[in-house]
């Protein structure tokens, strides 16, 4: 045997353990590194015969709307799998939509609802709007909010005695919105009106006893400067 055949040979033995050894070292390659996933999704388009999936996010599943995504997909009828897909598809629009956006309308849930602890999340529904008869899946979760109510104090100016009050003070703490002023006493025309008897409509003001007086407004400087009321929002 020649020194061509020899290296020929060495050759095709070489190239054969190679070719052996990648197919054995193959599984392992692939094992070690997969190819990336991509998340399936059911096609939608409005051509499709099926039932949407609709999406919103709000305050318990028929309460306060925070924001209305409408449909956001329509399926073909026979597909499987349709509420998990609309599932995901409102996740993701709510998520798209961010917690900041959610928290911005705290003000509006707290009028809305009042007093409480309230659960914002994403809910979908697939096949009707009517969500007041369907059952809702919950979806991405925003925490909650805790609406606690705040006291209004309203003050009266300087010259105006506080309403409800008592004792009735000038410039003091009226406890239904209402200040009052002196505007004529003694009424001299016998006998008096009723105590508390209304004059003019809407109401300049009252009689009692044998005076006159009048209820301040903005117009005349008796309003009162009422500071607090509405809510203390903290999210949760």
């Amino acid at each position: 045997m020649n020194s061509k055949s020899i290296n020929r040979n060495v050759w095709e033995l070489t190239l054969t353990f190679a070719v052996l050894l990648l197919g054995w070292a193959s599984p392992a390659l692939l094992a070690a590194a997969p190819p990336a996933r991509t998340l399936a999704a059911l096609p939608c388009s409005e051509s499709f015969n099926g039932p949407h999936c609709w999406c919103k996010i709000r305050v318990g599943c028929t309460g306060y709307i925070v924001k209305d995504f409408g449909h956001i997909c329509r399926y073909r009828d026979i597909a499987t799998g349709k509420k998990a897909d609309c599932a995901a598809r409102c996740t993701q629009a709510a998520q798209a939509y961010g917690t900041a956006a959610v928290q911005a309308s705290g003000a509006a849930i707290c009028a809305n609802k009042g007093a409480g602890i309230w659960a914002v999340y994403a809910y979908s529904v697939v096949g009707a709007s009517d969500w007041e008869n369907n059952a809702c899946d919950t979806d991405q979760g925003f925490g909650s909010v805790k609406c606690t109510a705040t006291p209004q104090v309203c003050k009266c100016p300087a010259g105006w005695a506080c309403n409800g009050c008592s004792p009735q003070v000038d410039g003091g703490i009226t406890s239904d919105g209402k200040c009052k002023r002196l505007a004529c006493q003694p009424n001299v025309i016998l006998p008096p009106p009723a105590n508390g008897t209304q004059i003019g409509s809407p109401s300049w003001g009252f009689s009692w006893g044998n005076a006159f007086y009048a209820w301040g407004t903005a117009a005349n400087g008796g309003a009162p400067n009422c500071t607090g009321g509405g809510y203390s929002i903290t999210w949760q």
